[in-house]
């Protein structure tokens, strides 16, 4: 479906906790899929101590290759 394809859902599972969030994009706007898994990312994150989210965006940047 076509909503489908203007989300995005970030998982993070640690241990026994899972942190899950999504993105959606308005029908009206552009779907950049990167920019969808920053937000999602950020959402899922959002509860984790500040060093384990800057180990959790190091990781994806160098996945990335650097790119932002």
């Amino acid at each position: 479906s076509e909503s489908r394809k203007r989300q995005c859902t970030c998982v993070i599972e640690k241990l026994t906790v899972r942190y899950q969030a999504e993105a959606y994009c308005h029908p009206k706007d552009n779907f950049c899929k990167n920019t969808a898994r920053k937000i999602s990312m950020a959402r899922a994150l959002q509860n984790l101590p500040r060093e384990e989210r800057t180990a959790f965006w190091d990781a994806y940047h160098a996945l990335r290759h650097g790119k932002y």
